[in-house]
């Protein structure tokens, strides 16, 4: 198989897609591309429609990503685009986590100052691994900057760093929040 890199803005959305990826989770998989960089090519067919990766590349258009990884699988029928999509979803699903171990990293990581919630465990579950952990103690920034795009999370809110005409940020926010989002100079919808 070879990996060749495609504009984001050429890949195209499975509309058979089963899996919905919420816009917390998109956010996540945002931050978590930041931090390691984009570790997994997009599977997509010889139309540039994917057939796995889609919050990844949802990801990467909020954070601005123009080109990316992908592996072409050529002559799929829709019988296994499908099930290849929904396996590689639902595969992942029937491990299970060796908790000693995983209590272990989580504790490692958080005593080298490494960001926990880039793992993707809520402030909840991360508590019930960590004793006294402590969200505050992983916010710490010296010199704050901020890019479209980034989600700052403060207490119970998130920030999401935008100049205001990105379209997928303003959706995402009221994909997350239930409202629609209003310019207040104009009064009008942003969408």
């Amino acid at each position: 198989m070879q990996i060749i890199n495609k504009n984001i803005d050429e890949l195209i959305a499975y509309d058979s897609n089963p899996r919905v990826h919420t816009s917390e989770q998109v956010l996540q998989i945002s931050e978590s591309i930041k931090e390691f960089g984009w570790t997994m090519p997009v599977l997509i067919d010889e139309h540039n429609e994917i057939i796995a990766g889609h919050g990844r590349v949802l990801a990467g258009k909020i954070i601005g990503i123009k080109d990316v990884p992908c592996i072409v699988a050529t002559s799929w029928s829709e019988a296994k685009k499908k099930t290849y999509c929904i396996a590689d979803n639902k595969l992942t699903e029937s491990s299970s986590w060796k908790r000693d171990f995983l209590k272990l990293n989580m504790q490692f990581i958080k005593d080298d100052g490494f960001n926990l919630k880039l793992t993707g465990f809520n402030e909840k579950a991360l508590s019930n691994l960590i004793p006294d952990f402590n969200l505050s103690d992983t916010l710490e920034v010296s010199n704050p900057t901020t890019k479209a795009g980034e989600v700052w999370i403060l207490g119970k809110n998130k920030l999401i760093c935008s100049d205001g005409e990105c379209a997928l940020i303003i959706q995402l926010w009221q994909n997350y929040t239930n409202r629609k989002a209003i310019n207040e100079e104009t009064g009008k919808e942003f969408i």
